[in-house]
């Protein structure tokens, strides 16, 4: 492959080498893909309001993401034979604190998938926030092609003209798993993921 290299004297091809030319075009992807990841969050991060049907709608579908990730953990959890999942106390002295792979993918899949379609504007307060910080929860996003969640859910129900809300004023709580020790002893009926929303610190 030639490239046509120009100087004020001349003009002469320079040949480059197969390999070299992977390594080119390897790093030129990366920085593509890093300018495209920069751009939609910029984008995102300029919304200012929404309205409540559209954000109850996205977060019933995260949370369906979330408990898909839990699901998979459970099957893959069945299909191994593995009776019990590696587990981590957050707080040595309590069961209940209890951390697993599943607590983690759900938080990401969820996290990440509302921040992607409302940017940083929207406050987020996530169990496990403290394990899977904001930095973690970018770079799955950028490594992730996520669907957009879906909006609609609640058009019948609430129609489409409801107030807009300052994002400033909206706070999601977020557990990815709440009841992890039972998911853990496989008391499936047990565990659910939840989803929170205030407004004005008052809740919804």
């Amino acid at each position: 492959i030639s490239f046509p290299t120009r100087t004020a004297k001349n003009h002469t091809n320079t040949k480059i080498s197969p390999p070299h030319t992977h390594r080119m075009v390897r790093s030129l992807t990366r920085h593509v893909i890093s300018i495209l990841v920069v751009t939609s969050l910029a984008s995102i991060s300029s919304i200012q309001s929404l309205q409540i049907g559209p954000l109850l709608s996205t977060c019933v579908d995260a949370c369906h993401r979330g408990c898909l990730e839990i699901r998979t953990v459970q099957e893959r959890r069945v299909q191994l034979g593995e009776g019990e999942l590696n587990t981590l106390l957050k707080d040595g002295e309590d069961a209940r604190s209890a951390l697993t792979v599943a607590d983690e993918n759900a938080h990401k899949v969820i996290v990440g998938s509302l921040r992607k379609q409302w940017g940083d504007a929207l406050r987020i307060v996530g169990e496990e926030d403290e394990n899977t910080p904001t930095s973690t929860i970018h770079d799955w996003i950028a490594q992730n092609e996520l669907p957009p969640l879906r909006t609609h859910l609640f058009e019948n129900d609430l129609g489409e003209d409801t107030p807009e809300i300052e994002m400033s004023s909206v706070t999601l709580y977020i557990d990815p798993l709440d009841g992890t020790r039972e998911f853990v002893e496989g008391r499936l009926e047990n565990c659910q993921v939840l989803v929170g929303i205030a407004i004005n610190n008052e809740p919804v």
